[in-house]
């Protein structure tokens, strides 16, 4: 199995009271999902955070613009997606 090194950079961190009321954890079917989504969202920021045996994420709260990495990337998403602008994501 492939381990996967997230690093996910967010400008504006949702808070906890706006994570809940969008209800993601009742959409998931399965304990095991739910508990993985609850690790992802809860865990530390600005520390490489081990999620699972193949998955660690690192959360870095800061704009794109003012972040310098001596890392290299294989893969980079961009997501757009703002709940006050897009309820319905």
């Amino acid at each position: 199995m492939k381990k996967i090194d997230y690093t996910a950079l967010e400008a504006h961190p949702l808070s906890a009271e706006l994570m809940d009321a969008m209800g993601y954890i009742a959409l998931l079917n399965a304990q095991k999902e739910a508990s993985f989504f609850q690790k992802i969202h809860t865990c530390q920021w600005e520390s490489k955070q081990l999620i699972a045996a193949h998955f660690s994420l690192t959360k870095i709260a800061q704009r794109i613009e003012d972040v310098s990495f001596n890392k290299c990337f294989d893969l980079i998403y961009y997501d757009a997606f703002g709940p006050r602008v897009q309820p319905e994501l």
